[in-house]
């Protein structure tokens, strides 16, 4: 595997992280693929955004970690720019038999512990009137 370094860097500096996300991340930016869109309320969206989906059925585990620093951290290295970054974490539920309000507080207190909420819009889907009531009362917290 290569990356692409277009810019040279001095022999005593290590070249900048990369990796083939940043990079089409970095083509669209440039080409403005993505910039002035809105939402629905006519809202500026920010020019990238991630999405990070656990299933509340179940605790956390390493690959969950690694998709959090992967979708947060892209969009937390992007959010200083004007257009800015963000990353839906969407509460996605496949199997109602096995969620609990438990999972969904767990999550949510791993985003936290983690201190990547500034830049998370948490949208739930689940079927269980509790667990919804639940996970928007904790999203509220950040």
């Amino acid at each position: 595997m290569s990356f692409d370094n277009s810019k040279p860097t001095p022999a005593n500096q290590p070249p900048e992280p990369s990796n083939f996300l940043r990079q089409i991340i970095d083509h669209d930016l440039s080409k403005g693929t993505y910039l002035n869109r809105i939402d629905q309320a006519g809202k500026p969206l920010p020019a990238v955004i991630t999405r990070f989906p656990p299933e509340p059925n179940g605790y956390l585990h390493i690959g969950h970690a690694k998709s959090i620093c992967l979708n947060f951290g892209l969009a937390n290295d992007y959010n200083g720019l004007a257009t800015g970054g963000r990353c839906h974490m969407r509460l996605d539920d496949t199997n109602p038999t096995k969620e609990e309000v438990e999972y969904v507080d767990s999550i949510l207190d791993a985003v936290r512990w983690l201190g990547l909420t500034g830049i998370m819009q948490i949208t739930i889907i689940c079927t269980t009137r509790a667990i919804i009531l639940r996970a928007y009362i904790s999203s509220q917290q950040y």
